[in-house]
Parts: C-alpha cells; structure tokens; sequence
C-alpha cells in the first residue's frame, strides 16, 4: 500500500523542520544550482550543507542547530510519494520529457515535480522558470492546488547586470546562467549582498 510509504524527503523534515531548508529540483542543472547556492551562501558566513542526490545521503545527517540552512537536491522520485515535506525556498529550474518511462507522460511528470510546492504556506517562495515550455502547466496545477506560497517567476536575463562583473568563464553559457539566476533569487531573499555573490562566482570551480 503506496499511502503508507515514507519517504526520506518526509522523515528528513521532521527531523529537521527548524531548520531552513532551500529545495531544488528540475530535469536538468539541480547540482549545480545547488553547489552556487551552496558557495555563495558560505562566502556569506553562512552555516550550509548540501544534502539529497548530491553531497551526503539525506538521512546520513545529523539534526542541525536552529538557524543552520539546508540545501537540498531532490529527485521526482523523492517527491511522488512524499506528504508532508516542505521548504522555505522551493525551485523547479526546468522540465523536459527525460523521465517519462517511470512518470508515463509529461503531465504526469509536471504534477509531480509540482509537489515540491505543495506543502509550503504564505511566508514561503517558490521559484519557476519563466520560459520553459512546461511552466505553463506547473502554473494551472499550482492554480488547482491553491498553492499559497509566494511564486517567483525566474528569468535568465535577471543576471545580465552581473554578467558585466563576473569573469568566471563557466557562466557564459546559457544553462549556467540559467541556474545562476536562480541561485541569484533565492540567495537575494537571504539577504545576500551583490558584492559576495560576485565574489562566490568569480570563485566558483564546477
């Protein structure tokens, strides 16, 4: 019986639900996005550990202190059985049909990742990628589901101002700078000034 499975996304967040935690997920550009977010946060002094399909297995962490920040990559797969997970920061950076031969179809796929949205409350944020063709359908389901978040639309050209101060070569495609916005949003709702995000970035190593 499905509706009696736990997940490690749910058991991790009763664990740790003091805890802010920022989750990514999106088919392509998660661990990267992570590891920015990650960077930027700890050139900010920030207590970080980065958790889920990347770093350390989400269960092989101890409770952290209150005030400490939680980076999460989390799969689909994390996310189809979970019910009661929720995240300050939440992210879908994209959709495509990659996974479709464990989801069936796109719709499917999109209700899915859509549930990282889906326990979230009015102080939360969640971050969509305003030109990926499937963001569209995400918006009707989070429509439906009354999510009550506060939904970020993310648009690459938000860091075109940066582009000007970053030298880091790696960010001058247009995937990174994608994930790079969206590091951007999430970090700037932190309270992350320009000058330490510059700074991580110009330093950051793939």
């Amino acid at each position: 019986n499905l509706n009696k499975v736990i997940t490690d996304l749910d058991l991790f967040f009763e664990i740790n639900k003091d805890s802010l935690m920022i989750s990514i997920t999106g088919t392509n550009g998660k661990s990267t996005t992570c590891k920015i977010i990650e960077k930027i946060l700890k050139m900010d002094g920030r207590h970080v550990k980065t958790v889920g399909n990347i770093g350390d297995p989400i269960l092989s962490i101890n409770k952290f202190k209150k005030g400490n920040i939680f980076i999460l990559e989390v799969s689909s797969y994390q996310l189809q059985y979970s019910k009661i997970f929720r995240s300050k920061h939440a992210a879908i950076l994209n959709v495509s049909p990659d996974h479709l031969d464990r989801h069936k179809n796109i719709n499917n796929y999109t209700k899915v990742k859509s549930k990282i949205f889906f326990g979230q409350n009015k102080s939360d944020y969640s971050y969509l990628n305003k030109s990926n063709k499937y963001s569209k359908k995400i918006k009707n389901i989070i429509k439906k589901n009354k999510i009550k978040s506060n939904l970020i639309l993310v648009n690459k050209s938000n860091c075109n101002f940066l582009l000007k101060k970053i030298n880091n070569n790696y960010f001058k495609g247009k995937g990174n700078l994608e994930n790079l916005s969206f590091a951007y949003s999430i970090v700037k709702k932190l309270g992350v000034s320009n000058k330490v995000i510059i700074k991580a970035v110009n330093k950051f190593k793939p």
